[in-house]
């Protein structure tokens, strides 16, 4: 019964690092370069001393095989955590709103929302992915 449960707790713990770095960034994100960041998925430098959350947007762009008067807008959600504090904000993908925050010296840029709404398929947030530049 040991057994199982130490497996199980190895496999979780296993489970639970593969969300935090993505494939395009194994070994955690560089700070002075463009990185992409999928919904829902942390992303940490390499030192360890930063995480950035893509937890939410909000989009209001207009739809593919739309007519539009305004071309909306995509107010997307991030936290930045470190060791002892964390920062939730929101960044724009429409030039009017903002698109760029300094926290603790990091300059985080939004550059691009992918997947633009469609009228006739419904959006799945899992398939959004964002643009960022972290600077310092």
């Amino acid at each position: 019964m040991k057994n199982i449960l130490v497996i199980l707790l190895t496999l979780l713990a296993y489970s639970c690092s593969k969300d935090i770095n993505q494939p395009n960034y194994p070994n955690g994100l560089k700070v002075n370069q463009n990185i992409v960041l999928d919904y829902g998925k942390c992303l940490k430098t390499i030192d360890k001393e930063y995480e950035i959350c893509f937890t939410s947007i909000s989009d209001s762009r207009c739809p593919v095989n739309a007519i539009c008067v305004w071309e909306g807008d995509a107010a997307v959600e991030f936290n930045l955590k470190s060791n002892t504090e964390s920062h939730s904000f929101t960044l724009h993908s429409n030039e009017k709103f903002q698109q760029d925050t300094v926290i603790n010296n990091l300059k985080i840029k939004l550059l691009n929302v992918s997947l633009n709404p469609d009228l006739n398929n419904p959006t799945n947030l899992g398939s959004y992915t964002v643009e960022l530049n972290i600077s310092e």
